[in-house]
């Protein structure tokens, strides 16, 4: 509901490639596609936290080292470090802050989102 100028057009392309690397032993990488002129600000919001979940909940079924329950933690409470697919360690999914998305281009021309996540 904060975001500044939700709906403006900030990647004219149609289609991205999405590298997530926090907090992941094993990043990923997504293609997103839009069906408009590009991306808005609020879409590609919206999409970020969506894979985000999507890795969260595939690491939880994947994982036989499940994540350690929050009223269960002992001295610090950052999230233990889980052996599914991505290997995520040190924060839920709750914890996470995006500050930044990086916008680059390859030498194919391909545009490359990398993010600046924050806990």
């Amino acid at each position: 509901d904060r975001l500044i100028e939700p709906d403006k057009i900030v990647i004219s392309e149609k289609e991205v490639t999405l590298l997530i690397d926090y907090p992941l032993n094993k990043p990923a990488t997504f293609i997103l596609k839009s069906e408009t002129n590009g991306f808005t600000k609020k879409q590609l919001v919206q999409e970020i936290s969506k894979k985000y979940h999507e890795i969260y909940n595939e690491e939880e079924k994947t994982a036989t080292t499940k994540t350690v329950p929050l009223e269960k933690r002992k001295g610090i409470i950052n999230r233990n470090e889980t052996d599914g697919k991505y290997g995520i360690w040190g924060h839920d999914i709750g914890d996470l802050v995006l500050s930044s998305i990086e916008v680059y281009q390859t030498k194919d021309g391909k545009i490359q989102l990398v993010l600046g996540i924050e806990s």
